[in-house]
């Protein structure tokens, strides 16, 4: 795995002067699908492309860029009445084409009577989403929540059983149906259940709308509500849902954006 690119420690944003300067500490690949974590001092306000960032007590934020975000972003600071930006780039990135046959087709082309549980089980995955929890599980360097063979990456565009779907955003883990899930950051237990394309499906918190998700768990071992550290075991690869055989799909994603887990994971 290559080195990840660690931005400077201390940026100072335009427009700032001898001792008004702003630092604030970033993190992370400035690049499509990356998530960048930093600090800065707590009483001021944050902004990325006018959309207000949520801090933490003691300053620590996180914002993440889509799959096919711009290639240019803003970052604001208000702070004392004071108003300051930066511009930051954001790498474009190229996706593979991914095929996969043999899937059952009531889960490409699902049934009439099957519309109304899909309908209300994305209502279920959308609230569990939308409390914004001021936790900084984040912070944590992210391992990998099961050993195997990475088959699937983020942001490919999928075809299933011939029909072009939405690109795939999590990336897939072959391992053994049975094979331990592991947390591979803190967090909040928030949605724990059986749904119809993810079939065993459990949401972990990471705090200021940071989501990882576990898709087609043979077994859930943790229950909503729970707290779990870093390296807990939480599940078991199964092959529940929309799968051709065992694996673990892992996604994280920022206030619902999407975003690539393989650059979250600590190089080793």
């Amino acid at each position: 795995m290559k080195p990840r690119q660690i931005l400077p420690l201390c940026l100072f944003l335009t427009g700032c002067a001898g001792a008004d300067r702003e630092p604030i500490t970033l993190r992370g690949e400035m690049t499509q699908g990356g998530m960048i974590v930093g600090k800065t001092d707590p009483t001021a306000r944050l902004f990325l492309d006018g959309e207000e960032l949520a801090l933490s007590p003691n300053g620590d934020f996180v914002f993440g860029f889509g799959r096919d975000h711009p290639r240019h972003a803003t970052l604001e600071t208000r702070r004392k009445g004071v108003v300051r930006k930066r511009r930051l780039v954001v790498k474009a990135r190229r996706y593979k084409e991914e095929r996969i046959d043999g899937l059952d087709e009531i889960y490409v082309r699902p049934p009439p009577e099957a519309h109304d549980r899909i309908a209300m089980e994305a209502r279920q995955k959308r609230e569990a989403r939308r409390p914004l929890r001021r936790e900084g599980f984040f912070t944590e360097s992210f391992i990998m929540p099961a050993e195997g063979r990475v088959s699937g990456v983020y942001g490919s565009r999928r075809i299933l059983n011939g029909v072009p779907m939405r690109p795939h955003y999590g990336v897939d883990i072959a391992a053994p149906e049975g094979a331990v899930v592991r947390a591979p950051a803190g967090g909040i237990v928030i949605l724990a259940g059986d749904f119809y394309f993810e079939g065993g499906l459990l949401f972990l918190d990471h705090g200021l709308g940071v989501v990882s998700a576990f898709l087609h768990l043979g077994e859930i071992l943790v229950q909503e509500g729970a707290r779990v550290a870093r390296g807990a075991v939480i599940g078991r690869v199964g092959k529940s849902g929309r799968a051709t055989g065992a694996h673990l799909d892992w996604r994280v994603s920022w206030r619902g954006r999407p975003l690539d887990p393989m650059l979250l994971v600590s190089p080793r």
